[in-house]
């Protein structure tokens, strides 16, 4: 009878002739009174196996939901199938709290959708107690597990309702869950003899992509333009870059819209309501986007960086194609993402923690594989959710366009012999500058540069040795010791390629994607990773020489944020977020030498970095060069070379700019400038005496009179 009832209850409110696998199972299971674990992808019809016995059993179904906006959506769309559905929230004035828990009472609503914040108050659960409630549905069960400690402490207190309800059933539904994830809801929630259901998590028709994390919004306008009209979801970390790649888009002629929690709920709501109409295509979001938005035409989902875990990429990337149309998934992978991750896990670190900050930390380290990976990225995925694939599935950017390997035996060899001459004690960046035979100032103290391998490789870049080590961490070759701050370490396989003539074949590095289009190949990125790993160095040093933890120099947001900006003053350190006076006074020369130190060195190696012609002529100025001797050391005009003393004198570097005008020529242009009371402008000051003085002599007087102004 009951089974009868939720088909006809299918079709009548829902259209549908029959059901999807596992749904009618599900269904029975709860009609039975039974409690149930539902594993679903996403669009797989997860809120049809509550929804629908709701309808069926007598009493109001609690659904528990971790987003308001999610609430507001589930019951306009249950309103539009004529089921009598309602919300709780914060959003609600008291009146309408009331008139909504009278209709409860009375047996007017069917399904009630609350936030466990809701659901574990007590004034609350003794109103539950005085109406008819049929089950409990959570939704979302995943947050459970990974949000249960530092997202929102109440959906760690769930276990509530198994303890005041004993006897009504519990639905607990998401659509990603690995073996752990699925323990910990069960045992949460107290469900200890449910039934599990699972249904397949493949995804055939997303074709997944892994690319490198340089030229992104470039490359994802062109892939825009060979889609036009499509709509796609592209998820980051932070609300600027939603807002700044949102407007970058709509710059190129996209329609598209940033969403991040920032927004009102007006503006929220907006947002989803022109998504699921087409009035925009395209979402620049945060992850809390996407959660119950039922659109079966996304047909990209990009990640503009790297999520934390697999369960939270399979998720978010199952928003697409739910039509089963062929649709794409792209992450943008940098290991920039992984610092920042395990910077956030780190920081909520705590003693009563320890199991949950050790599996966090293992579920990030399974996403950085897969990110990786030089093998089927399919296989790789659903093995992690324990369906393996017996084939490749040749829809993943490996099997459709796999690297070009070789005989990689030889670096081996010598990356592994440094390492080991080395102590196996350095990080990675150390370790390529050795073979690179970059003497670098660390390496002139600690002599490595005395150790045989030293300059062994120097014909390999900075860029592809670092892709080559990662694939040497991967193979078993090499060992990221990440409780010793990163060092390198001989691997399981090292001591077979270096004495039992064991061969190695590695991928050849994925040039970006604008160069292999034909256009200039930019650097930044490699050399803000490449000077990021550099500042962890000083750091580490610093932080062992003053006892301190590493964070309490300076985090890695503000180490970030050295490599972008490359501060060569105290003054613009100071200006940098997380930077006091007192930590620039007592770290933040180490920093600064190592900056210049490094901008000069990519100066010599050919690379034009903004401040690192100033650095080399405040080299050669120390060295007592004349500005004319400088400028034929720098092969530039003598008038350059003053500019850049002027500029350095403003910026605070030591430099006496008056030895170069004599002592008549400064005062009659200062005593123009007092007289004028500073309003002269520096261009009308030079065309008043351009026949008397040259041009940098104008210069100095106006910036030694700007100095005396500020003292």
């Amino acid at each position: 009878m009951l089974v009868q009832e939720s088909e006809r209850i299918l079709k009548e409110h829902f259209g549908y002739a029959r059901f999807r696998p596992l749904q009618k199972e599900i269904i029975d299971a709860i009609l039975d009174d039974q409690d149930v674990l539902a594993l679903m992808p996403t669009g797989g019809g997860k809120s049809l196996c509550y929804q629908v016995p709701a309808m069926v059993k007598n009493g109001v179904c609690i659904v528990v939901s971790p987003l308001i906006a999610l609430m507001k959506n589930q019951v306009a769309a249950l309103a539009q199938h004529n089921i009598p559905a309602a919300y709780l929230n914060s959003t609600q004035s008291a009146e309408d709290q009331e008139m909504i828990e009278n209709k409860c009472f009375n047996k007017e609503i069917k399904l009630l959708y609350i936030s466990p914040e809701k659901l574990v108050n007590e004034t609350f659960l003794n109103f539950l107690k005085i109406i008819q409630v049929s089950m409990f549905a959570i939704d979302e069960a995943h947050c459970i597990s990974m949000w249960g400690h530092d997202f929102r402490l109440e959906y760690g207190q769930l276990c509530r309702i198994k303890e005041e309800f004993p006897n009504k059933p519990i639905m607990a539904l998401t659509a990603t869950a690995d073996k752990t994830t699925r323990q910990d809801i069960i045992q949460q929630l107290q469900i200890d003899d449910c039934q599990v259901f699972t249904a397949p998590f493949d995804r055939p028709n997303i074709r997944l992509n892994v690319t490198t994390g340089f030229h992104r919004l470039e490359r994802i306008i062109k892939f825009l333009h060979s889609r036009p009209n499509q709509t796609g979801l592209i998820y980051c970390l932070t609300r600027q870059d939603t807002e700044e790649i949102a407007s970058k888009l709509q710059e190129a002629g996209f329609m598209a819209a940033h969403y991040h929690a920032g927004l009102n709920s007006v503006e929220q709501n907006q947002i989803q309501s022109d998504f699921l109409n087409d009035e925009i295509h395209i979402v620049c979001a945060t992850v809390a986007f996407g959660m119950g938005i039922h659109k079966n035409n996304v047909r990209f989902v990009i990640h503009y960086n790297m999520p934390r875990n697999l369960e939270s990429y399979y998720q978010e990337i199952g928003r697409a194609g739910r039509d089963q149309e062929i649709s794409d998934a792209i992450l943008f992978y940098s290991f920039k993402d992984v610092i920042h991750w395990r910077t956030l896990i780190a920081e909520s670190k705590n003693n009563r923690d320890q199991d949950n900050h050790q599996l966090k930390m293992a579920k990030l380290a399974r996403m950085q594989q897969y990110a990786e990976a030089s093998i089927c990225r399919r296989r790789i995925l659903m093995n992690y959710f324990g369906e393996p694939l017996q084939e490749d599935c040749g829809n993943c950017d490996v099997c459709r366009k796999p690297r070009s390997k070789f005989d990689a035996t030889l670096l081996a060899k010598k990356a592994l012999s440094a390492c080991i001459r080395l102590k196996e004690d350095v990080q990675m960046p150390v370790l390529i500058d050795v073979l690179r035979g970059n003497k670098t100032a660390l390496i002139a103290e600690k002599e490595y540069d005395r150790i045989k391998t030293f300059g062994s490789a120097a014909d390999v870049s900075y860029h592809e040795w670092k892709d080559y080590l990662q694939q040497m961490i991967n193979l078993g070759i090499l060992e990221l010791a990440y409780d010793q701050d990163y060092v390198l370490k001989k691997g399981p396989l090292g001591h077979q390629v270096l004495y039992e003539d064991y061969k190695i074949t590695l991928a050849l590095p994925e040039f970006d994607f604008s160069q292999r289009q034909g256009q200039p190949r930019t650097k930044s990125e490699m050399l803000y990773e490449e000077l990021f790993e550099k500042l962890r160095i000083v750091r580490q040093e610093l932080a062992l020489e003053h006892e301190l933890p590493a964070k309490e120099v300076f985090n890695d947001y503000t180490l970030s944020e050295f490599a972008k900006g490359r501060p060569t003053t105290l003054p613009n350190m100071e200006m940098i977020s997380g930077v006091t006076p007192k930590k620039a006074e007592t770290f933040g020369l180490s920093f600064l030498k190592l900056i210049r130190e490094f901008l000069i060195e990519q100066y010599h190696n050919g690379e034009k970095i903004k401040g690192a012609l100033y650095l080399i002529t405040h080299k050669f100025y120390e060295q007592d060069l004349t500005p004319e001797e400088i400028a034929r050391e720098q092969g530039l005009p003598i008038e350059e070379i003053y500019e850049h003393l002027v500029i350095l004198y403003e910026l605070g570097y030591e430099v006496e700019l008056l030895k170069f005008i004599n002592r008549q020529e400064l005062d009659q242009i200062l005593a123009t400038l007092r007289l004028k009371d500073n309003r002269v402008e520096l261009n009308d000051l030079t065309k008043q005496y351009q026949e008397e003085y040259d041009p940098f002599k104008i210069k100095i007087a106006w910036a030694v009179y700007q100095k005396m102004q500020e003292d």
